[in-house]
């Protein structure tokens, strides 16, 4: 009953795989909001020059741009081709991104926790904030979801939750992505490159299912030649035993 409406969502992927690439360049053309300081949420003071990075601003970035741009697109697609030992590296990739995006946004909320309760923190921590619940509430439906397709061996409204919600996350992970590089001065160019690179991790996971059955069948394919020329030379060794054969019968009668 709850997985229709559910199921009705993966007819329209293309659309969502566009969304994910045009709604973080809509919001990268957005100007950066300000904080009561007097400060861009960008990371820029009024003269222009932006705020030097200490390790822990330097090491929240890295992590979470390596678990939402790399790790969680990288275990979609492994999980929707349907690859060879999929489900373990699909979690195991996914794990791999759920601590690395957890340890980054804790890094930033233990520092911008008195600024997030006051309410005067910027839209860049707010949606950072929510994303670490999201993300924590993911994985336990990640685990049961697991725990019910092996009783049941079929699909519940978990996996479509689970699936619509990672979708999700990892949406608003590319959007705070966009603020975070706003923040952190990174430069037009580099944000552009990055979002192509988005557009091709789109492309790749919504085919991922294509892509997957075409290398089967040239595996397939490849492995009938094979066969093919084997079955051949092994024709052509019996033709030459038989020869052989016939050879040796004469001669010994000639004897």
């Amino acid at each position: 009953m709850y997985s229709i409406p559910l199921k009705m969502m993966f007819k329209i992927r293309p659309i969502i795989a566009t969304l994910l690439f045009v709604l973080p360049l809509a919001v990268l053309s957005a100007p950066s909001e300000r904080r009561h300081g007097g400060h861009a949420e960008g990371g820029h003071s009024k003269s222009g020059h932006a705020h030097t990075h200490g390790p822990a601003i330097k090491a929240h970035g890295t992590l979470l741009t390596l678990a939402f741009s790399f790790l969680y697109p990288a275990g979609v697609f492994l999980i929707r081709g349907g690859f060879k030992r999929g489900f373990f590296l699909h979690w195991a990739t996914q794990g791999s991104a759920t601590a690395a995006a957890l340890t980054g946004m804790s890094l930033m909320i233990v520092k911008s926790w008195g600024r997030l309760i006051r309410g005067n923190a910027g839209k860049h921590h707010y949606i950072g904030t929510a994303l670490f619940f999201a993300i924590c509430l993911q994985a336990l439906l990640g685990y049961y979801h697991h725990m019910l397709f092996v009783k049941l061996r079929r699909r519940t409204y978990v996996s479509y939750v689970h699936t619509v919600l990672g979708w999700t996350v990892m949406f608003g992970g590319w959007v705070n992505t966009v603020l975070g590089f706003q923040m952190g001065g990174i430069s037009m160019a580099l944000t552009v490159v990055w979002l192509v690179w988005l557009l091709l991790a789109s492309v790749l996971m919504v085919q991922a299912p294509r892509l997957s059955q075409f290398l089967k069948r040239r595996e397939e394919n490849n492995r009938g030649k094979y066969d093919a020329v084997e079955q051949d030379e092994l024709k052509e060794r019996r033709k030459s035993g038989d020869e052989e054969t016939l050879r040796n019968e004469t001669f010994a009668v000639g004897e």
